[in-house]
């Protein structure tokens, strides 16, 4: 039983047939485990009677048996972890610095992002997985993250609101906090840092801003004066410290418009994930 109370299990696909039932039909073949290891793994969950997907990226210097830290990312709608994994190359970034990917697949190509939403299945789905992979492949609970691209980023805001005891800090890029709108959710229950990155040519930008202040009105967070980050002005920096002792750093990036900024796109520095991989070091669960 995982902390959702829930049977998981966490296989690949095999296809065969085994033993006959009683009716004389073959057995589909028992799914084995996934043994973890260093490479790209299909791992599925059951949870609560449907079958989630999840692409996992183990880096090279991983070895069972020792603790090493959790980066979730989350896809945009409509997409696939397959799409998020190649745009956002954080598998790369997790072969240098040497923690595990996780890839989740949300349902019809998407999230559940609302705050305080009815359908808390992948809120379950977050939590069995981080459950599992903390329990199979080493994962210390003290250095759990997650990052979301549009769609996904909206999730991470979801996650670092209400999953507060899991994730210590999320990375939305390009997606806006969707707190639900009427009555103000209340704080995370644990300290939570945010980083995040908006392009001043998104087409979501009043909304990706206006939840930037929603956070920091929710937070309790006072930011500092805007800065420039790069010698070029084009990327400028916004830092808060929170009441609760978390912090918040916004990017905005001059003429870039919704995408992952990084090593991938060349035209839209600065490289996202060397700052997340960074800000995410830098503050792991406190004791």
């Amino acid at each position: 039983m995982t902390r959702a109370g829930l049977a998981v299990v966490m296989a690949v696909a095999v296809a065969g047939c085994g033993e006959a039932n009683s009716d004389g039909q073959p057995k589909p073949a028992a799914r084995p485990s996934v043994q973890p290891a260093p490479g790209d793994h299909t791992l599925r969950l059951d949870v609560g009677g449907v079958e989630r997907e999840v692409l996992l990226h183990a880096p090279p210097a991983y070895r069972p048996g020792g603790p090493v830290p959790l980066v979730v990312v989350l896809h945009g709608r409509p997409s696939t972890p397959a799409e998020v994994r190649e745009s956002s190359r954080m598998s790369e970034t997790a072969d240098a610095e040497g923690f595990l990917v996780a890839y989740p697949k949300g349902v019809n190509g998407g999230w559940r992002t609302r705050v305080g939403a009815p359908e808390a299945d992948d809120l379950t789905f977050m939590r069995a997985l981080v459950d599992q992979l903390v329990q199979t492949w080493s994962v210390d609970p003290a250095r759990v993250y997650a990052a979301g691209f549009s769609n996904g980023a909206a999730m991470t805001y979801r996650l670092g609101a209400e999953a507060s005891d899991v994730f210590s800090a999320v990375a939305p890029v390009s997606g806006q906090f969707d707190d639900g709108g009427g009555e103000a959710p209340t704080a995370p229950a644990a300290p939570v840092s945010v980083i995040s990155f908006m392009g001043n040519l998104d087409r979501g930008v009043a909304g990706i801003s206006l939840g930037r202040h929603r956070w920091h009105a929710m937070a309790d967070c006072t930011p500092a004066e805007p800065e420039w980050a790069d010698d070029s002005r084009r990327v400028s920096r916004i830092a808060a410290k929170c009441a609760d002792g978390s912090e918040v750093v916004d990017y905005t990036v001059n003429d870039m418009g919704h995408e992952w900024p990084g090593p991938g796109n060349p035209t839209t520095a600065p490289d996202a994930n060397a700052l997340i991989w960074q800000f995410f070091a830098a503050h792991p669960r406190r004791a």
